[in-house]
Parts: C-alpha cells; structure tokens; sequence
C-alpha cells in the first residue's frame, strides 16, 4: 500500500504546466471538448495531458445536460515526440525517462485541476501492459489517488488485445 506521505510528497513537486482550455477533439466521426495540459520536466522531456469529455452518463443524457461539467472525461498522457502542437503523436510509453515521480506529480495535479473545474462522474485512464510490473504500481497509484479525491475504482478491463488496461474510476 502507498503511504499517504508518499501521496503528498507527489503533491508537492508538479512541474509547472501550461494549460490550453476548451480544445475540440475528433474521436471517429464526433468532435469532443477537452483541454490540454503541457510541461517539460528538468531533463528537457516534453510532455502532453490530454483530457477529453467522451460522453454523458445515462442520467446526463436523460436530462438533456450539455454543460462541459460532470459526465464521463478520460485522460491520457505521453511523451511528446513531435512539436507542442503534434499531440496526437504523444507516445505513452515513458518508461527510462527518469523523474517518474515527479512527472505523476504534475499528472495529478492536472487531474485535480480537472475535478475542481469539471466535476467529472467518471474517469477513464488507460495505460500501456507492455510496462510491465510498472502497470501493477500505476493502477494502485490512481486507485488511492482516486480515493482521496473521493472517486473509486469502478472498473478495470484489458482492451486492444490485452495490450492496454483502462482503469474507469466513479464519483462516490
């Protein structure tokens, strides 16, 4: 189990962020809203949040809710390989970068930003199985992570031929 000494020693040491708000996102054939959240680590490694509202929940959709608040908003996260605007071509596998703790740091905090401002219902985060033992720490990392902020861990399931576990936290 991950102390909460170490949670908050995660808290404490984000690398600065720039933020880019109401981004639109094509996802198939629909146009998504989100934002973009950057920063480089001291090593001179670029990277790249990306939060995206996917959808509504049931009872969203019922009441005819549009709003950019609640719903259901996944993240994702990567090195970026291309140029700040090339977020697309972000990579998740970060592993070798160094620094990992300190990048979780600033992951988090984007994810705080997240939740004061959208109050999302669920949370979806994938992350590559390929990582190995890696995976194991992340999703208990982001389950009490998660908890603390008052969300649970909802559902976890292996997509992309087992390649990726998406991780979907709830709103207690």
């Amino acid at each position: 189990m991950l102390s909460k000494e170490f949670l908050l020693e995660l808290n404490d040491t984000p690398y600065s962020v720039i933020y880019n708000d109401y981004q639109q996102f094509r996802i198939g054939s629909k146009i998504k809203n989100g934002f973009v959240a950057k920063f480089v680590t001291d090593n001179g490694h670029r990277y790249v949040v990306t939060a995206v509202q996917i959808g509504k929940t049931k009872k969203e959709r019922e009441q005819n809710e549009s709003s950019l608040k609640g719903g259901i908003w996944e993240i994702d996260f990567g090195l970026l390989e291309g140029g700040w605007n090339e977020f697309e071509k972000s990579k998740e596998d970060i592993t070798g970068t160094g620094d990992q703790f300190r990048v979780f740091a600033t992951v988090f905090s984007v994810i705080d930003r997240m939740i004061k401002k959208y109050k999302p219902l669920i949370i979806v985060v994938k992350s590559k199985m390929s990582q190995g033992n890696r995976s194991r720490l992340y999703k208990r990392m982001a389950k009490q992570y998660a908890e603390e902020k008052g969300y649970k861990l909802a559902n976890t399931k292996l997509i992309n031929g087992g390649k990726i576990q998406r991780l979907e936290f709830r709103r207690l």
